[in-house]
């Protein structure tokens, strides 16, 4: 009799379980995996909004307080990170690395530097974003914004689920950047985040 009430109470308890978290949607679950749930700066002001003329991608870059980036089981994650170097010479460079996007939306956070021998009456930084792939690579958009001293910036493109492709269901995405200034010391830092 013991024995019978005893498994009992654990079917009940194991129902109750399954029925209490069987109304939770997951972002698996969802009918459109590539959405973002959590938007970057959802509800902040951008200070630049450009849509690129030739693929027509949203490309949004706000300033942001230097903080440790969060991320979030249904949001943003960081990706893969990079150290540029600057030329002060206003030629596309990268460094080769190439980080993979779920789709939704991309960001680069540009982590916040002092410029010297501007060229120029103002730091200005060009991002390029291309999606690699054997059968050529895409262009998928491009930002300019004019740099601060002591600001960290995110440049982030919106809508960028077309270029998810092959079969890991992942965009290969790597950057190319363009300034005319350099740095006072070191090397840039970025962050991709996904």
């Amino acid at each position: 009799m013991r024995k019978r009430l005893i498994i009992s109470s654990m079917l009940v308890g194991v129902l109750a379980a399954g029925i209490g978290f069987g109304g939770h949607t997951y972002a698996s679950e969802a009918p459109d995996q590539s959405e973002q749930i959590v938007k970057m700066h959802e509800g902040d002001t951008p200070i630049s909004i450009s849509v690129d003329e030739k693929t027509g991608i949203t490309v949004e870059i706000y300033e942001v307080k230097e903080a440790p980036f969060q991320t979030f089981a249904s949001g943003w994650q960081t990706i893969g990170s990079d150290s540029f170097t600057l030329y002060n010479d206003n030629k596309f460079r990268t460094n080769g690395t190439i980080v993979k996007s779920g789709g939704g939306d991309f960001g680069i956070r540009v982590s916040a530097h002092t410029s010297s021998s501007i060229t120029g009456t103002s730091p200005l930084m060009t991002f390029q974003l291309f999606e690699d792939d054997p059968s050529g690579d895409a262009f998928v958009g491009q930002a300019s914004f004019s740099n601060k001293s002591g600001s960290s910036y995110d440049v982030v493109f919106r809508s960028i689920g077309s270029y998810v492709d092959g079969t890991d269901g992942k965009a290969e995405f790597y950057v190319k950047h363009a300034e005319n200034y350099k740095l006072s010391s070191g090397s840039l830092r970025v962050t991709y985040i996904d």
